[in-house]
């Protein structure tokens, strides 16, 4: 599937793109700098409280100064992007302890999103051929773990029960 703008995979291998090259966010797939990247981008201009941004990230309880460390996940971020060929643009805005993504008129595309809005659709439809359209998003073989352990139920039990959801009512209508 081709996409101008920032593309992301997150339904299979993490994968992230702008204008079809890859991003050099990549590092480490469990990065907390990537890892808030994908939060911010998923939850769009909805954004995500600074407390929840702190537990998806720093939970465990293993890091004795979450917020410094969110801080400068953030600025991390922010430099990163500078460099990533986007155009120039505050991206990470906060505002009132909501951190939200302004994409600035540069268009996103995240696959477990169009798997959601596809499969729900699908399902309420009862359309099949949406169903398996939605199955045809998902390209890998498991979910990333550190999504499971976010806490942000769009990225880990959400989609994984809509999946096994529309899987299952895929093999039932092909059975």
């Amino acid at each position: 599937m081709e996409h101008e703008g920032i593309t992301v995979f997150m339904m299979g291998t993490v994968m992230v793109e702008y204008n079809r090259k890859p991003m050099p966010l990549m590092g480490n797939p469990q990065g907390k700098m990537l890892q808030l990247f994908l939060i911010l981008l998923y939850a769009g201009d909805k954004g995500v409280l600074r407390e929840e941004l702190l537990d998806m990230l720093y939970g465990n309880g293993e890091n004795t100064n979450p917020s410094g460390s969110l801080r400068a996940a953030v600025f991390r971020l922010r430099k990163t992007l500078e460099g990533c060929g986007l155009p120039e643009h505050e991206y990470i805005r906060t505002d009132s302890g909501i951190y939200r993504w302004d994409g600035g008129g540069v268009p996103v595309y995240i696959d477990a999103k169009d798997f959601e809005i596809t499969a729900h659709k699908a399902l309420k439809q009862r359309d099949e051929s949406l169903l398996k359209k939605a199955c045809g998003l998902y390209q890998g073989s498991s979910w990333p773990s550190w999504q499971e352990k976010s806490g942000y139920p769009s990225l880990g039990s959400g989609i994984r029960n809509c999946t096994l959801t529309v899987s299952g009512c895929i093999l039932y209508h092909e059975g």
